[in-house]
């Protein structure tokens, strides 16, 4: 049972899957991730999901659906290669799809031990609108889920924001 995993310190997952945005602030489930991964070998698993409307705008103001996803992905990989100096295993995986869903989705095909998500916080109007990714996954998940929040913790010296 998840109580029984969580209460001992036995528990220590091998494979964690972070949804990030692109923003500095969804970074903040990275430490919490890896921190969780301490033995070895462990997977970190990076997803991004682009969230995108149906409708393919191209223009200079709204770059293609392709231009953003490959932005994306490259983005990844840029967080893949900081993880690996950690000494972890780490895929990253682009889905054109709503984030709750690519979660949830990614999370029971590469058999996810745990997600680890960072919560935006949004309250009122913007959480109405914009929906709580963090709260689908939590009310869907079959998978232990963390969710951090990025304004109790520290940013690691030397690593800048990049959203």
């Amino acid at each position: 049972s998840l109580e029984s995993k969580l209460a001992g310190p036995q528990w220590s997952p091998r494979r964690a899957l972070v949804a990030l945005d692109t923003t500095s602030f969804s970074e903040g489930a990275l430490p919490a991730a890896c921190s969780l991964l301490n033995q070895r070998p462990a997977q970190l698993l990076l997803l991004g999901a682009s969230g995108l409307p149906p409708a393919d705008v191209d223009s200079p103001e709204f770059p293609s659906r392709q231009v953003q996803l490959a932005r994306l992905g490259q983005y990844l990989q840029r967080a893949g290669d900081e993880a690996r100096a950690d000494d972890l295993h780490v895929s990253w995986r682009v889905e054109d799809s709503t984030a709750s869903e690519a979660i949830l989705d990614w999370s029971e095909r590469e058999r996810a031990e745990v997600i680890c998500l960072a919560t935006h916080g949004r309250t009122g109007a913007a959480r109405w609108l914009l929906g709580s990714v963090s709260e689908k996954v939590l009310g869907r998940s079959r998978r232990p889920v963390l969710l951090v929040n990025p304004r109790c913790l520290r940013r690691p010296a030397g690593r800048a924001g990049r959203g």
